[in-house]
């Protein structure tokens, strides 16, 4: 028997942030097209990852870094409204939007995979 989907949902006001069943499939995990880890064994799936949401890019010469102090701006190339990256291990997992949930950054999801257009 497999074991419940667990999601992770933003906290309701007054509460923490708690994974939970999907009540929406009794628990179980709904197939979205593709194992993102076919013949993976079971216990890798437990493992727990360091994630990261990469909002904008730049670019600054080395000069520009070592001179920089307090107060110093660096330029940014992403254009407001870009979706920021969900990252671990340097690989992207995925693209959202950031949401402010209790004066919290939380990620929301609107595309699994490292392309744009998945």
């Amino acid at each position: 028997m497999s074991e419940p989907a667990v999601v992770t949902t933003p906290p309701a006001e007054g509460s923490s942030p708690a994974p939970r069943k999907d009540s929406a499939t009794g628990g179980r995990r709904e197939s979205r097209g593709r194992d993102p880890l076919p013949g993976a064994p079971r216990a890798w799936l437990g493992i727990p990852l360091s994630l990261s949401a990469r909002i904008a890019r730049g670019t600054a010469t080395l000069r520009a870094v070592r001179e920089a102090e307090e107060g110093t701006v660096f330029p940014l190339e992403t254009p407001i409204g870009e979706p920021a990256e969900l990252i671990t291990e340097g690989t992207v997992l995925g693209r959202g939007e950031i949401v402010e949930i209790k004066r919290e950054l939380w990620l929301r999801l609107t595309s699994l995979g490292d392309r744009e257009d998945d």
